[in-house]
């Protein structure tokens, strides 16, 4: 039964990727790796697979000593009418913004967002 439910699981895993109409976007977390994500970038040329425990004498970089991403500023995406790209919609355009919320057109139909929380996390930038 657990083996039927990891292959029905990995089944739907690709039929998603599948449904990717421009852009696929795999996430990979080191705290809760992802055997399919795994099997998908070992696939990919000069993918190197990530060692489950550290080499002897070498510790971990913790994430937060790890270099940030620049800040997003949260005023390029409220702005009516700017062009903007989101890490899962693709690109789209600012139809309104309410407060903090802003609803974005994209190719597959307009989304309303949290603007500060898709800044902070980086999922969504100006173009």
């Amino acid at each position: 039964g657990e083996t039927q439910q990891y292959e029905e699981d990995r089944r739907l895993f690709y039929v998603a990727m599948t449904r990717a109409r421009q852009q696929l976007v795999l996430f990979d977390c080191v705290a809760e790796r992802s055997a399919f994500v795994e099997e998908v970038l070992a696939a990919l040329p000069g993918h190197r697979k990530r060692p489950d425990v550290e080499p002897a004498g070498r510790r971990p970089v913790p994430p937060a000593a790890r270099a940030p991403l620049p800040p997003v500023d949260v005023e390029s995406i409220t702005t009516v009418g700017a062009h903007v790209r989101h890490a899962v919609f693709g690109p789209g355009t600012v139809e309104s913004v309410s407060g903090h919320r802003v609803t974005v057109h994209f190719t597959a139909g307009s989304r309303t967002l949290d603007a500060q929380v898709v800044a902070e996390r980086h999922l969504m930038w100006k173009e």
